[in-house]
């Protein structure tokens, strides 16, 4: 297997990347990050602090700008033309108003849009080289979209969160551009449940009768990969409030490892996975086909206006 690793030198995305390389869980790993210092270092550490059973590949790409990412599909179509797996795992919590390089929220673009636009330009790549795998790092955040963010009450112990779960979105306010619009958990869940809604609407295009052959043998699913000690956890706990205890980073890799290799992971397809690796319910409406095309709308829209001069004028690749 040949695959792409998204956010590459943080996190999840790090320990991802130095499990994949001990075991040889793939032939080739081309690992994405932002910074080249930041990915560079990482490939040195990967090659010369302990077995290294992968050949490494190195990427760059702004998740914040939309060209760059177009840019980015293309480099790892140059590198890795036998590209058969990509996880997405890039994301952002940012806990201000403020905008990506296409004027959009910068969670919802960076967590969303982006890996939306990447995987749809790999595609065809993926599509020549089944049998292919997409894994789509989400969060159980997805279930709580329209919720606060949860907290425990110290006299019980009980974990609260305040309001309901919608059952349907607003679709003209998830993309705030001034910050009295702008709820940084919100922003957050909903861009988790665009992974989700994501991965059913992959999944349900791949089976159209016009697209079944094509698309036989390339699988998507998405995850959560539990609350994990990462700068995305700090952010949450120490200036939004959550009060959960983190596992290591390490945990977080189970069910990436475990949809990246074992059997189901490659014969399952559009399921939400939890962070033991089993798959379980997602929220209701990643099934709601009215409020993922809403949804799919939105991200169209997103994309429209990256490129109003029309060099990229289609989002569908299927």
């Amino acid at each position: 297997m040949h695959a792409l690793l998204t956010g590459s030198t943080d996190g999840i995305g790090r320990a991802a990347a130095f499990h994949i390389s001990r075991t040889g869980a793939v032939k080739t790993l081309v690992l994405h990050g932002r910074s080249a210092d930041k990915v560079s270092s990482l490939a040195k550490e990967l090659r010369e602090g302990g077995p290294c059973n992968v050949e490494l590949k190195i990427v760059l790409g702004d998740y914040s700008s939309l060209e760059s990412v177009v840019e980015l599909a293309e480099e790892v179509a140059s590198v890795c033309p036998e590209l058969n797996c990509v996880i997405n795992n890039a994301g952002v919590l940012v806990d201000y108003h403020s905008l990506t390089k296409d004027g959009h929220e910068m969670t919802l673009g960076v967590n969303h849009v982006a890996p939306v636009v990447l995987t749809l330009k790999l595609l065809p790549l993926l599509e020549r080289n089944k049998p292919s795998r997409l894994i789509n790092v989400a969060s159980m955040a997805h279930l709580y979209v329209g919720m606060s963010m949860a907290y425990k009450d110290e006299a019980t112990g009980k974990t609260i969160r305040d309001g309901s779960p919608l059952t349907s979105i607003d679709f003209s306010k998830v993309n705030p551009k001034v910050s009295a619009d702008f709820n940084p958990y919100f922003q957050y869940s909903l861009s988790k449940l665009g992974n989700v809604f994501f991965t059913t609407e992959l999944e349900r295009r791949m089976r159209l009768p016009e697209n079944c052959e094509r698309f036989k043998g390339v699988v998507v699913n998405c995850l959560h990969p539990g609350v994990i000690d990462t700068k995305l956890f700090n952010v949450l706990s120490h200036r939004l409030g959550s009060s959960f205890t983190p596992s290591a980073v390490d945990s977080g890799i189970i069910t990436i490892m475990h949809l990246l290799t074992s059997e189901e992971g490659g014969l399952v397809s559009g399921r939400y996975f939890n962070e033991e690796g089993r798959i379980a319910a997602a929220n209701a409406i990643a099934e709601n086909r009215e409020e993922m095309q809403k949804f799919w709308q939105v991200t169209v829209t997103m994309w429209a206006e990256a490129f109003v001069d029309g060099r990229y004028k289609s989002l569908n690749a299927l």
